[in-house]
Parts: C-alpha cells; structure tokens; sequence
C-alpha cells in the first residue's frame, strides 16, 4: 500500500441551531457568491431555510442547487460544479444526508479546477484547490 496523508477538517460545530450561523462562516471567507448543495426533501422539509435566511441577511448571494440524488452520478455533480462556473461562486455549503455532502466535497473541487470528474478516479488523483467548503449533516450516518 502507498503511504498517504489524511486531513480531517480544521473546525467541527455541533449544537441545535448552528447552521444560522453560516452566513458569518462564510463571511471569513469574503464569500460573495454560494452555492448551497442538497435535496429537494431535504429543502421541502424546511431543513435549509435558517441557512438560507442567514445568507440572505449577510447580503451574500445565493445559489440553490437542490438536484442532489441518492450516490450522485456523475452528470449531477457536473451540472452542479457547471453552475458554480457559471454564476461566478466562491463557496459551496450543503446540508443533507451523505450524497448531498459528498456531492458538495465534489463540487467545490471541480468548480475551481479545470478537470472532469472521470479524471480524478484514483490514487492522488485530485491534487488542485477547492473552493471553501461547509458541511452540514443532517443525518448521524455518512454524513
């Protein structure tokens, strides 16, 4: 087996409520524009609202990407990685289950590098930036 490095997150928040507290998140970031990855239950639920309104409020842009499906194909994290393209973000947040965040973690890469998914398959694969990235779980098993 290859020697490899593995990097768990610089910040984890827990607590009922936190996700209102994105927008002052991003605003460490300078993020103008965001793009809020999940899925229609999970915004049909009301559970992206807080988040959204939080966003709105700080006065920073807003895309929803609410096409998330369970184990995401590739042509739904493409078409979400498109959009923060072409809309010009610089942050994506998701909340959801586990297809939403991994969806997320995709997007923020492929939004800011010049790659196709089918490219990164692999083994030290994936070596560019990302664009900043929040997760918010709303499940207790992948995500």
């Amino acid at each position: 087996m290859k020697a490899f490095t593995f990097q768990t997150p610089s910040n984890i928040r827990f607590g009922a409520g936190v996700s209102s507290e994105i927008a002052d998140l991003l605003k460490g970031y300078k993020a103008a524009h965001v793009l809020l990855v999940t899925d229609k239950g999970v915004r049909a639920a009301g559970l992206t609202r807080k988040a959204e309104a939080a966003i709105a409020e700080a006065g920073i842009a807003l895309t929803v990407f609410d096409g998330v499906l369970a184990d995401a194909p590739s042509h739904v994290i493409e078409a979400a990685a498109e959009i923060c393209r072409e809309c010009g973000v610089d942050a994506v947040v998701a909340i959801g289950g586990g297809s939403a965040l991994d969806t997320a973690k995709l997007v923020a890469y492929l939004a800011k590098t010049p790659v196709k998914l089918d490219d990164i398959y692999g083994i030290d694969r994936a070596t560019g930036d990302r664009l900043p990235l929040m997760l918010v779980p709303t499940t207790a098993g992948t995500g």
